[in-house]
C-alpha cells in the first residue's frame, strides 16, 4: 500500500470541498505575477475576500465595526487557527467571521 502523503490529503481535501460548491484557486495564480493575484507571498488571508465574507454574514453593521476582524484575522499571532480564532471570538463577539448555522453564507464559488 502506498505512503499516505500530505499532497494527497490536500488534494482530497480540496476535491471535497470543490463538490461543496467551493472554488479552488492555485496558489501560484493568486500570488504576485500569476494569473489573478490577490495576495503578496508573505500574506496567509486573502484581505479582499475576508472583508467581502465578513460584510456579506453581517449586513446591518457597518463598515468600521467590521473591519476589526479583518485587521485581527490578517495579522495572526497566534501559532493555530484555533487559537487565533478562540482569541478573536473572544474579544469581538458580535461580528460574525463564519456562519455555523448555515454554512452556505460563507463564501464560495464565484461569490
Amino acid at each position: 500500500m502506498a505512503a499516505l502523503t500530505e499532497d494527497h490529503i490536500e488534494q482530497v481535501l480540496i476535491q471535497e470541498f470543490v463538490e461543496l460548491g467551493y472554488q479552488y484557486l492555485n496558489g501560484l495564480d493568486i500570488s504576485p505575477g500569476g494569473s489573478a493575484p490577490e495576495r503578496e507571498y508573505h500574506e496567509v488571508v486573502l484581505r479582499a475576500r475576508l472583508q467581502s465574507a465578513i460584510a456579506r454574514l453581517n449586513p446591518t453593521y457597518p463598515p468600521k465595526p467590521r473591519k476589526k476582524p479583518c485587521a485581527k484575522y490578517s495579522a495572526a499571532t497566534a501559532p493555530t487557527c484555533t487559537r487565533t480564532t478562540t482569541s478573536f471570538t473572544s474579544t469581538s463577539p458580535k461580528v460574525w467571521t463564519w456562519n455555523i448555522d448555515s454554512p452556505l453564507l460563507q463564501e464560495r464559488g464565484g461569490g
